[in-house]
């Protein structure tokens, strides 16, 4: 007989890291900002 003697399990929904889209676009929003003030923060101390 061929096969596993386990029972089944329920699988998660594809999704995993990308699950909460909206706590990545914030993520990367909130460094494109940082970095944003940054080079600002250097062109007004010229």
């Amino acid at each position: 007989m061929e096969g596993s003697t386990a029972e089944a399990h329920e699988e998660r929904p594809d999704g995993g890291l990308w699950e909460h889209p909206r706590f990545w676009l914030w993520l990367i929003a909130a460094g494109a900002v940082l970095i944003a003030a940054f080079f600002i923060a250097r062109l007004i101390s010229l």
